[in-house]
Protein backbone atom coordinates (compact mmCIF):
# COMPACT_ATOMS: atom_id res chain seq x y z
CA UNK A 1 0.00 0.00 0.00
CA UNK A 2 1.21 3.27 -0.90
CA UNK A 3 0.69 7.19 1.54
CA UNK A 4 -2.37 7.48 -0.24
CA UNK A 5 -4.43 4.14 -0.27
CA UNK A 6 -3.16 3.99 3.53
CA UNK A 7 -4.52 7.95 4.19
CA UNK A 8 -7.66 6.92 2.59
CA UNK A 9 -8.36 3.63 4.67
CA UNK A 10 -7.33 5.68 7.75
CA UNK A 11 -9.72 8.94 6.72
CA UNK A 12 -12.82 6.17 6.23
CA UNK A 13 -12.33 4.19 9.56
CA UNK A 14 -12.10 8.07 11.25
CA UNK A 15 -15.16 8.82 9.78
CA UNK A 16 -16.98 5.87 10.84
CA UNK A 17 -15.88 6.18 15.04
CA UNK A 18 -18.96 6.97 17.23
CA UNK A 19 -18.94 5.82 20.88
CA UNK A 20 -22.04 3.35 20.34
CA UNK A 21 -20.93 1.35 17.27
CA UNK A 22 -16.80 1.94 16.74
CA UNK A 23 -14.36 2.87 18.72
CA UNK A 24 -10.25 3.23 17.96
CA UNK A 25 -8.01 2.24 20.78
CA UNK A 26 -3.93 3.30 20.37
CA UNK A 27 -0.75 2.92 22.12
CA UNK A 28 2.23 5.21 22.28
CA UNK A 29 5.39 3.90 22.81
CA UNK A 30 7.51 7.12 23.80
CA UNK A 31 5.54 9.67 22.60
CA UNK A 32 4.52 8.18 19.45
CA UNK A 33 2.38 6.02 17.84
CA UNK A 34 3.79 2.38 17.97
CA UNK A 35 0.02 0.72 17.55
CA UNK A 36 -3.73 0.54 17.40
CA UNK A 37 -6.86 -1.26 16.64
CA UNK A 38 -10.09 -0.85 15.53
CA UNK A 39 -13.74 -2.33 17.43
CA UNK A 40 -16.78 -2.63 15.76
CA UNK A 41 -20.14 -2.79 17.17
CA UNK A 42 -22.57 -5.35 14.62
CA UNK A 43 -25.39 -3.24 13.62
CA UNK A 44 -28.06 -5.69 12.78
CA UNK A 45 -30.43 -6.05 15.72
CA UNK A 46 -30.24 -10.00 16.30
CA UNK A 47 -26.75 -10.01 17.00
CA UNK A 48 -26.07 -6.66 18.06
CA UNK A 49 -24.60 -7.74 21.36
CA UNK A 50 -21.38 -8.54 19.01
CA UNK A 51 -18.54 -6.76 17.79
CA UNK A 52 -15.66 -7.01 15.33
CA UNK A 53 -11.99 -6.58 16.17
CA UNK A 54 -9.93 -5.22 13.46
CA UNK A 55 -6.62 -3.82 11.96
CA UNK A 56 -4.69 -4.91 15.16
CA UNK A 57 -1.65 -3.35 14.17
CA UNK A 58 1.55 -2.35 15.56
CA UNK A 59 4.91 -0.77 13.98
CA UNK A 60 7.36 -3.24 13.12
CA UNK A 61 10.47 -1.12 14.92
CA UNK A 62 8.35 -2.19 18.32
CA UNK A 63 7.04 -5.90 17.90
CA UNK A 64 7.80 -8.39 20.26
CA UNK A 65 7.35 -5.66 23.31
CA UNK A 66 3.32 -7.06 24.17
CA UNK A 67 1.87 -3.97 22.66
CA UNK A 68 -0.67 -6.10 20.65
CA UNK A 69 -1.93 -8.13 23.71
CA UNK A 70 -2.11 -4.67 25.96
CA UNK A 71 -4.46 -3.63 23.10
CA UNK A 72 -6.33 -6.40 23.04
CA UNK A 73 -6.86 -6.77 26.89
CA UNK A 74 -7.94 -3.20 26.42
CA UNK A 75 -10.59 -3.94 24.38
CA UNK A 76 -11.77 -6.17 26.15
CA UNK A 77 -12.58 -4.03 28.97
CA UNK A 78 -14.11 -1.15 27.02
CA UNK A 79 -16.11 -3.64 24.86
CA UNK A 80 -17.89 -4.88 27.97
CA UNK A 81 -17.94 -2.19 30.36
CA UNK A 82 -18.40 1.00 27.38
CA UNK A 83 -20.13 -0.67 24.75
CA UNK A 84 -22.13 -3.73 26.25
CA UNK A 85 -20.84 -5.84 23.96
CA UNK A 86 -21.43 -9.75 24.86
CA UNK A 87 -18.81 -11.36 22.32
CA UNK A 88 -15.92 -10.06 19.86
CA UNK A 89 -15.03 -11.77 16.62
CA UNK A 90 -11.50 -11.26 15.67
CA UNK A 91 -9.91 -12.81 12.22
CA UNK A 92 -6.65 -13.35 11.18
CA UNK A 93 -4.79 -13.64 7.95
CA UNK A 94 -1.31 -15.86 8.17
CA UNK A 95 1.42 -14.58 6.82
CA UNK A 96 1.92 -10.89 8.43
CA UNK A 97 3.42 -12.30 11.62
CA UNK A 98 3.63 -14.11 14.38
CA UNK A 99 0.33 -15.48 15.23
CA UNK A 100 0.70 -19.04 16.97
CA UNK A 101 -1.07 -18.60 20.44
CA UNK A 102 -1.32 -14.53 19.86
CA UNK A 103 -5.56 -14.82 20.36
CA UNK A 104 -5.41 -18.32 22.52
CA UNK A 105 -2.97 -16.01 25.15
CA UNK A 106 -5.38 -13.50 26.03
CA UNK A 107 -8.10 -15.56 27.31
CA UNK A 108 -10.11 -16.42 23.56
CA UNK A 109 -10.91 -20.39 22.02
CA UNK A 110 -9.71 -20.57 19.02
CA UNK A 111 -12.99 -21.92 16.31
Amino acid sequence: MDLAQTASAVEAIIAALAPETSRLLVVHVEGELAGWLNVRRDPFELVRHWGAVHHVQTRPAVRGRGLGMQLMREVRTLARKEMGLEQLHLAARAGVGPLPGSSTSCGESPP
